[in-house]
């Protein structure tokens, strides 16, 4: 931008100076801010969709599959059945911690008896110290067995409900990562299979980190900045997507060789319409 010559015919006071100078300035700066916001609203990126949410299906405890209800790119609602184990050894496992709550029941009544018992002997002088003390000390280590089998009662429960496996949300499911009739083990690659939520949904794309750079050194803070961006797409056949995303973060470090930065943006997707793996392009979405 060329700023014009003040041309005078005689001496300008220092004050008309100053505001001259002071309304050039000023003219240079919303200059400069426009053709930034202008550039920011024109420029197109390239993205690509991705997951913003998976999770793992996993068995709760060593055991064997015996249903599978789910099939590779299958789409889920929350609560859905995705797997059932045999539940026979589990539900023996339950019934003996249930009997072992009954019996640990039974050894802290006839301790607690035999403790009312040597308390109104110890009235009378009748029973040693020795006598008492062992007998409060059977009482209490019966209390603590009765509720460790308290414990073991519950936690058979638990498994026993995790016999069977729902989705934790709406989604699409991967592949199947074992078989019905596999035998599965509690462990890093227990996984049965992975939902995968598509509402919201995310996009991956660069941006030139000069343009946040120049907001930052003019006082703005990042997370600000990338929170008041608002993002629409442009679908692969040309069509705008009907809603606008939000930038979520950026990554910490940029390409050394394009210096450009990653920014993850985040779009509602109720139709599942943008999916993994598509490329769409992007662009500031008009204030």
């Amino acid at each position: 931008m060329q700023v014009p010559a003040l041309v005078t015919a005689g001496p300008i006071p220092r004050r008309r100076c100053l505001l001259a100078l002071a309304a050039v300035f000023l003219a240079l700066n919303a200059t400069a801010q426009a053709e930034d916001q202008a550039l920011d609203a024109g420029m197109a990126f390239e993205g690509v969709v991705e997951i913003a949410h998976a999770f793992d299906i996993t068995p709760a405890a060593d055991n064997k599959i015996l249903r599978l209800n789910f099939i590779e790119g299958q789409l889920v609602d929350k609560g859905d059945l995705l797997v059932e184990f045999d539940p026979r050894f589990i539900s023996l496992d339950a019934d003996y911690a249930a009997a072992a709550e009954n019996k640990a029941k039974a050894q802290l009544s006839l301790a607690r008896d035999k403790l009312e018992r040597l308390e109104r002997l110890k009235e009378n002088n009748t029973i040693s110290v020795a006598d008492y003390l062992t007998a409060v000390h059977d009482m209490q280590v019966a209390e603590a067995d009765l509720e460790l089998a308290r414990i073991t009662r519950r936690r058979a429960e638990i498994l026993l409900e995790d016999q069977k496996l729902y989705a934790p949300f709406s989604g699409q499911m991967s592949s199947p990562k074992a078989n019905e009739g596999a035998d599965v083990e509690v462990g890093e690659d227990s996984a049965i299979g992975t939902i995968y939520r598509l509402d919201p949904i995310n996009v991956r794309f660069d941006f030139p980190v000069a343009m946040l750079i120049s907001r930052m050194q003019s006082g703005a803070i990042d997370r600000e900045i990338l929170k008041k961006l608002r993002i629409e797409l442009q679908l692969p056949d040309g069509s705008i997507y009907e809603h606008t995303g939000r930038a979520l973060s950026a990554r910490p470090y940029i390409n050394e060789a394009t210096q450009m930065g990653t920014i993850i943006a985040q779009f509602p997707n109720p139709n599942y319409i943008l999916r993994p793996g598509l490329r769409v392009t992007l662009r500031r979405a008009a204030e």
